[in-house]
């Protein structure tokens, strides 16, 4: 092997598989993105530090928040996924960051053809949702239907993802387990089902779809009275 091939890998295994925990600044306001390749910023990864909807949500908000990122690429919510959220080191990072706001946004991953089970995703994401609910902070928990998933210039859908699961079953439970646990869901597949032009690859947004998703997310807190 290589130098650089030595060199891609170890930026690939620190950077991308297990990026640097947030450092929370606790003299301002906290606002923790849980979630996948989506919220990490995968369809800008070489500049994800300042063009991630995490990191474009931040600059919207001025210098009296922090919106920490706390997003991980091919994390599954389901326990029985590939690659687990909560067996991660940033999960318990996100609950120990006292966040007055909380974005919750996985999905995509569960959505892929091996991992994909209806009644478990379910039952954990309600799990999930009122693990972050019953916080100390008695945080603002909002959930996030994920982003549309085009199929590619073939006809094929990306990462073996079932595309129609995205915009259907899974779309729906986000939205029921919303309701019973009165949270507020902000809808992405809407957002972004027109726009095509928006993203890096088929299920990646790039800086268009991110900054339009950091907007969007602004507009939103603004209705809900949080800014």
């Amino acid at each position: 092997m290589d130098r650089s091939t030595k060199d891609y890998l170890g930026y690939f295994l620190n950077v991308v598989i297990h990026p640097r925990t947030p450092r929370p600044d606790h003299t301002k306001k906290i606002i923790a993105c849980v979630g996948d390749s989506l919220t990490y910023g995968a369809g800008v990864r070489l500049t994800r530090h300042r063009d991630s909807y995490p990191a474009r949500l931040g600059g919207l908000l001025g210098e009296n928040w922090q919106v920490l990122n706390y997003g991980l690429s091919w994390r599954t919510l389901q326990d029985t996924g590939d690659l687990p959220y909560r067996s991660d080191r940033f999960y318990t990072e996100s609950l120990h960051c006292g966040a007055s706001i909380y974005l919750l946004m996985l999905g995509s991953n569960d959505a892929k053809v091996f991992n994909w089970n209806e009644d478990n995703y379910r039952r954990e994401l309600r799990a999930f949702t009122e693990t972050y609910c019953a916080l100390s902070q008695q945080p603002l928990v909002i959930l996030m239907q994920p982003t549309i998933v085009w199929r590619d210039r073939h006809g094929n859908p990306p990462y073996q993802m079932d595309v129609d699961l995205v915009g259907n079953e899974l779309h729906e439970i986000v939205a029921e387990v919303g309701k019973e646990t009165d949270c507020p869901v902000i809808d992405l597949y809407r957002l972004t089902k027109a726009h095509q032009d928006w993203f890096f690859d088929p299920a990646h947004p790039n800086l268009k779809g991110n900054t339009m998703i950091a907007h969007y997310i602004y507009s939103t807190l603004i209705d809900l009275g949080e800014l």
